[in-house]
């Protein structure tokens, strides 16, 4: 862990893809209103984090992110020993997160919207 103070975005960028493993431990679980989880998305981390409250559409346990029980530091620690040792999930974590970022940026927000406008009677 590196703590750094407050650093521009492209700092940040530069940190997120220096990164092997993405950790996020939410104590109320993952969901897409979270920053820091959108931006191991499109950084194409492989990831570590809880369990949503609620499915999360698009989301995929070993797919594209690694979900753990929350509250479970010992659930945590063997999922990033899971990734730091397996090179092929590894792989597939990123690679499935890096997939999964292109439904989170702007032009796909903006024509989800668009549709759902256009499907109104």
């Amino acid at each position: 862990m590196h703590w750094t103070g407050f650093v521009s975005a492209d700092e940040v960028s530069a940190h997120l893809l220096a990164a092997d493993v993405c950790v996020l431990p939410y104590q109320d679980g993952a969901g897409r209103s979270r920053g820091s989880l959108m931006a191991g998305l499109a950084h194409g981390l492989p990831i570590v984090t809880t369990q949503p409250a609620a499915p999360l559409p698009g989301f995929s346990d070993g797919a594209n992110v690694y979900f753990t029980p929350t509250a479970s530091a010992e659930a945590l620690a063997a999922a990033v020993s899971d990734i730091m040792t397996n090179p092929v999930l590894r792989g597939q974590l990123a690679s499935g997160a890096r997939a999964l970022s292109t439904q989170y940026t702007w032009p796909a927000i903006a024509g989800q919207h668009l549709r759902l406008i256009e499907s109104l009677p």
